[in-house]
């Protein structure tokens, strides 16, 4: 355990680094937003200020070991608690609107609206078939994870033709390192 306030500062840090890379590469052609794990989840939250920084720029966004998946796989407990200690109203929940009915379970429904915001992002996930992390971090079992896995991969498939899901069948965390 910490002892002390935590305090969550990369979607500061983004936003600093973001005006940075305007000034940097104004002549950017494309981008690609590569992250792992926690990096995954931050990527898709700040999605739209890239967009914003870099209009008219095809953006890619690669998700290694961030799956979007819901409760009962991502407990509505969780959640709740990471909405509450990341504040996420402002860059998740409130561009979400109406597709995120329930702020204690938003994960997926979040991602999906994203997707649908923006149908010219093309969209990846990578996963191992069981997580060697994010069970743990879930409070669930490695076979709950991996049908939660296929459950999020059919449901966003299914939804959206700007996604492509890369599952490879063992396990670890983080395939791209």
């Amino acid at each position: 355990l910490v002892d002390g306030t935590l305090r969550f500062v990369g979607f500061i840090n983004y936003g600093l680094y973001l005006e940075r890379f305007v000034k940097m590469f104004p002549g950017v052609q494309r981008i690609v937003m590569l992250g792992c794990s926690a990096g995954g989840y931050g990527i898709r939250t700040n999605l739209e200020r890239t967009l914003a920084a870099f209009p008219g720029v095809p953006i890619t966004v690669i998700a290694d070991s961030a799956l979007p998946v819901g409760a009962p796989y991502n407990p509505s407990s969780l959640q709740a608690l990471q909405r509450q200690l990341w504040d996420i109203q402002d860059s998740v929940l409130d561009p979400c609107g109406a597709a995120c009915p329930n702020q204690d379970d938003y994960v997926l429904d979040s991602v999906s609206a994203l997707m649908k915001r923006h149908p010219n992002v093309r969209f990846g996930v990578i996963s191992y078939t069981v997580d060697s992390v994010l069970p743990a971090f879930w409070g669930i079992t490695p076979a709950k994870f991996t049908e939660g896995l296929w459950a999020s991969r059919a449901k966003m498939l299914a939804a959206h033709p700007n996604v492509a899901y890369y599952v490879i069948d063992c396990t670890g965390h983080c395939v791209l390192g």
